[in-house]
């Protein structure tokens, strides 16, 4: 999958597959939001940020499956006693340490969110 097209910038259209989306400097991730009951509505935003274009458009947290290889049998514990509410704030890249369906995505946009600031000014 990491070949394929998933992703068109809304604002001047250039494609990315998820590879370039986690490797371009010119994308830069803000953090996720997901759905308390539902992991088909979990989201990664990102920033477009070159030359010509300054959009943010999010993708599907499901279509970095194969990089997160998420253990699919862990529940979803957002909102539930020990949840420190981080997927509820959208910028929020603090490690959580829940044993939470959820955590294996946030714990990976929070370790590309760390990796991209530093290349960023």
């Amino acid at each position: 999958m990491s070949g394929k097209i998933i992703k068109h910038c809304p604002r001047c259209s250039t494609p990315f597959t998820a590879r370039e989306i986690l490797e371009s400097d010119c994308i830069i991730p803000i953090g996720i939001t997901v759905d308390e009951e539902n992991p088909e509505l979990a989201y990664f935003y990102f920033n477009h940020n070159d030359n010509n274009c300054r959009s943010t458009f999010m993708i599907a947290a499901k279509d970095f499956e194969e990089f997160v290889n998420p253990d699919k049998n862990l529940e979803i514990k957002t909102g539930q006693e020990g949840c420190g509410g981080y997927c509820l704030e959208i910028e929020n890249a603090n490690q959580c340490a829940n044993n939470c369906y959820w955590v294996q995505y946030r714990n990976f946009i929070s370790q590309l969110m760390n990796k991209k600031k530093t290349f960023t000014v």
